[in-house]
């Protein structure tokens, strides 16, 4: 298995894990947009900053990956779900 391979495998299975973590629990998500935003914004930088560091500082990267990388990824994927449900929500019954 190439690099590439392995991190587009790591990024379907976190949205596949993501999807089922909203699909299991729908009412974990947030009912308001600043909310939901406050969400996306968290998971994007916590994944900007704190992957970054885990994978330099640590000296076994797959632990690295599976501790930090991938649970970001799936916090990433689930607010993204989290803005998406919003927005069909504020669009009205239309889109229902």
């Amino acid at each position: 298995m190439t690099v590439n391979m392995f991190i587009a495998a790591a990024a379907v299975g976190s949205a596949a894990l993501a999807l089922w973590v909203e699909v299991r629990f729908p009412k974990l998500g947030p009912d308001r947009v600043v909310w939901g935003v406050f969400h996306l914004l968290a998971a994007s930088m916590g994944a900007q900053i704190l992957v970054p560091t885990a994978l330099d500082a640590a000296g076994n990267k797959m632990l690295a990956i599976f501790l930090v990388a991938i649970p970001a990824l799936i916090y990433v994927f689930l607010a993204a779900i989290w803005i998406m449900k919003l927005a069909r929500g504020a669009l009205g019954s239309a889109y229902r």
